[in-house]
């Protein structure tokens, strides 16, 4: 007796197989492909959220040079704070500021002062448009030279003579930083808008040369 032929499909595997449709490996590769794109539509999403842009006027754009600028405004305090002491002195310092604000005896060097950090606080919002960074940065000197005050001494009317503790005189120094940094870095901000202003249509003329 003679063996029947074997069915040419035995050997194709479950029979299910068969039955599958024959696009089911492409539909598998385009849901793989829809899937992985989600986190760059969430990443660019996430970019263009305007918290994402406050948090770049806010602190900067490069968080590597907000703290190096704030790296800077320590060195620079202490310099301030050096300059003066070795220097002019506190009280020489403070006659200027007051003379200055006063208009009784403006001192050129004040207004020479304050036009520096109005420059350092543009070339900072140019470098990386941080308003803390640049308000630390342009606060910072401010801040060194008023705490020159401590260990001087000073009259008060109800206690007499007295001298300026450290606690007293770091309180002092942030106020007057504070005060004065809010101006300055504004100042600072407005200046370098200006520039980037003034600059852009040569920076787009070297653009379109390039292309």
């Amino acid at each position: 007796m003679e063996r029947p032929p074997d069915d040419e499909t035995a050997t194709d595997g479950p029979a299910w197989k068969a039955l599958a449709p024959a696009s089911s490996t492409t539909t598998l590769d385009s849901l793989k492909r829809r899937l992985s794109a989600i986190p760059n539509a969430a990443a660019a999403a996430t970019a263009a959220f305007p918290g994402a842009r406050l948090r770049r006027v806010v602190f900067g754009r490069n968080a590597a040079v907000s703290v190096a600028l704030v790296f800077l405004a320590g060195v620079l305090a202490v310099g301030a704070a050096d300059h003066v002491t070795t220097t002019v002195g506190y009280e020489t310092l403070e006659s200027w500021a007051h003379g200055t604000w006063t208009g009784t005896s403006p001192e050129p060097l004040a207004f020479v002062a304050c036009g520096a950090l109005v420059a350092l606080g543009a070339a900072s919002a140019l470098a990386n448009s941080g308003i803390v960074p640049t308000a630390v940065l342009v606060a910072a000197p401010v801040f060194g030279a008023a705490a020159t005050r401590y260990g001087t001494t000073y009259v008060d009317p109800h206690l007499g003579a007295r001298v300026v503790s450290l606690p007293e005189a770091l309180a002092f120094a942030a106020a007057v930083a504070a005060v004065a940094a809010i101006p300055l870095a504004i100042a600072g901000f407005v200046l370098a808008a200006g520039l980037r202003t003034a600059a852009e249509p040569a920076l787009a003329a070297v653009r379109d040369a390039r292309d």
